[in-house]
């Protein structure tokens, strides 16, 4: 469900619209409410809502200096102006950011609803005009095709509940936001299903390049399942309007219906699967059977819990248990979800995606067991060398902060993407329990102390060339408000009592 967040220095006005909008009813949810422009920053920079509801003329950041900081993160945070001034300067300033929506208070409930949906729509349309890297991409596809393959076998043959399920994978997947559309492609003989596979990977390459799909295959029916920005069904629709003729003495029927979440998503698909005895999942538009490896899975993590705290019998042991799959499929298979879960709350998991993407094609059994039992060495080496002192996820981000702490882009969701490639939501609350802070207000601590050393190394240093050293770019003024909140005088205050001080 997307997310609204409304900014204004008038409590009376920022609890009348928190309430007056059902946002339920235009598929949003009330995020949060600030009364000032920089707490609402720092709250963007931890959760960047989808749209922002904002006044214009605020104490300390105002309305547009919001807009502007959050246009140089290049966030897709759509902005709604209200305010009680009508120069069209405001209006003219706003729209060098992209702004669309400018609204004069007094308003009603039906225009800010109205301009609140139309930003909604705005916020998933800028999505699809950012996509990705590629290579990012690729890795995080890799990811959640191994997290789907997994829960889906584990749920189908061990029995687990997919609460217990979720939280084995949660580094990997948002299952609480962002929601899906669930296709039912019916009367698709096995026969056809290559065929129609290589007919729908055109169409993907060629519409939907950086959208993840999930599909799984039973029975002569294809459920095709995917998490778009902008949630329509047109390309699959008319994809399936051109081809429904030509795959089978029947002609293809379909339904699709819209699921809020992951998790609601797993549990309509795994209650129309689970009556039968094996399926096909498809993974890169290659249909792969699933069967029931409970016992392999069952024994794999029962040896790792011995081998993590014992001997290197132990290890041989898991590795010999490995070595007893013959079939390239269910070894790939195993060894993602078992990879995935054990480094599912551990440093090294951004790094074991990538790891895996080494591996999604290999057909050779004797080289996938000599890859992946090197992996697993690996893995318990390091457990046993840091038993209990690992460097946790919180040390890795700590660490990436103080090396890029002069990137204007910082934030959580930009380590998630680019260095992480794991899911913001489970890293901000990990990040929040070890730290006993959000990571915005983490950020913020390092940046103004850094900027503190500078200044006391080199008291003639120009502030807006401190600005830049410690990430905030050309915007020295977003800085200068920051180190006023954080130490309570301005720079300029700070590098004169600096100053005064290596006089003595």
């Amino acid at each position: 469900m997307q997310k609204i967040m409304i900014v204004d220095d008038e409590p009376i006005i920022l609890e009348g619209i928190s309430k007056m909008i059902d946002w339920e009813s235009i598929g949003a949810k009330l995020a949060g409410t600030y009364s000032n422009g920089l707490d609402a920053m720092t709250a963007i920079t931890d959760d960047p809502p989808d749209v922002c509801i904002a006044d214009i003329r605020m104490p300390g950041m105002s309305g547009l200096d919001l807009i502007r900081n959050c246009s140089e993160l290049h966030l897709d945070t759509q902005f709604i102006i209200l305010s009680g001034y009508s120069e069209f300067e405001y209006a003219q300033q706003s729209m060098k950011y992209g702004v669309r929506h400018y609204l004069l208070k007094p308003c009603s409930k039906d225009d800010i609803a109205a301009a609140t949906a139309e930003a909604l729509q705005d916020a998933r349309k800028a999505k699809e005009k950012h996509p990705v890297d590629n290579d990012v991409f690729l890795l995080l596809d890799t990811a959640r095709q191994g997290v789907m393959a997994s829960i889906i076998n584990e749920a189908m043959f061990k029995d687990q509940p997919i609460d217990d399920l979720i939280r084995q994978y949660e580094a990997y997947f948002d299952f609480k936001h962002g929601a899906f559309r669930l296709f039912y492609i019916y009367y698709l003989p096995p026969e056809k299903l290559n065929a129609f596979l290589a007919e729908l990977k055109e169409e993907y390459t060629r519409r939907m390049p950086q959208v993840t799909l999930y599909s799984v295959y039973v029975r002569n029916t294809y459920m095709l399942m995917y998490s778009d920005p902008k949630m329509e069904s047109g390309y699959v629709t008319n994809f399936l309007e051109r081809v429904k003729g030509d795959f089978g003495p029947t002609t293809l029927e379909w339904e699709d219906s819209l699921m809020e979440n992951g998790r609601e998503l797993l549990t309509v698909l795994i209650s129309k699967i689970r009556r039968y005895g094996s399926f096909y999942y498809i993974n890169n538009f290659q249909p792969f059977m699933e069967i029931n490896y409970t016992g392999i899975s069952r024994q794999l993590e029962s040896l790792y819990e011995k081998a993590e705290h014992g001997s290197e019998e132990d290890a041989q042991n898991l590795i010999t248990a490995f070595g007893a799959i013959q079939d390239p499929v269910l070894y790939r298979q195993t060894a993602v979800s078992f990879l995935l879960k054990i480094t599912n709350d551990t440093a090294e998991s951004y790094a074991m995606i990538e790891w895996l993407k080494g591996i999604e094609t290999e057909s050779s059994v004797s080289v996938l067991h000599s890859k992946v039992s090197g992996k697993i060495l690996e893995i318990l080496a390091a457990r046993h060398k840091k038993m209990g002192v690992d460097e946790s996820l919180t040390d890795r981000i700590c660490d990436y902060v103080n090396r890029n702490i002069d990137n204007p882009l910082l934030t959580l969701k930009y380590i998630c993407e680019q260095y992480l490639y794991m899911n913001v939501d489970y890293v901000s609350r990990k990040f929040h329990h070890e730290m006993g802070q959000k990571f915005s207000a983490y950020l913020t601590d390092v940046r103004i102390s850094r900027a503190q050393q500078i200044i006391g190394s080199n008291p003639n240093v120009l502030i807006a060339d401190v600005a830049e050293k410690v990430g905030f770019g050309n915007n020295p003024q977003y800085f200068s408000q920051l180190f006023r909140k954080k130490t309570g005088i301005t720079p300029s205050m700070y590098t004169e009592q600096v100053k005064a001080q290596k006089k003595k």
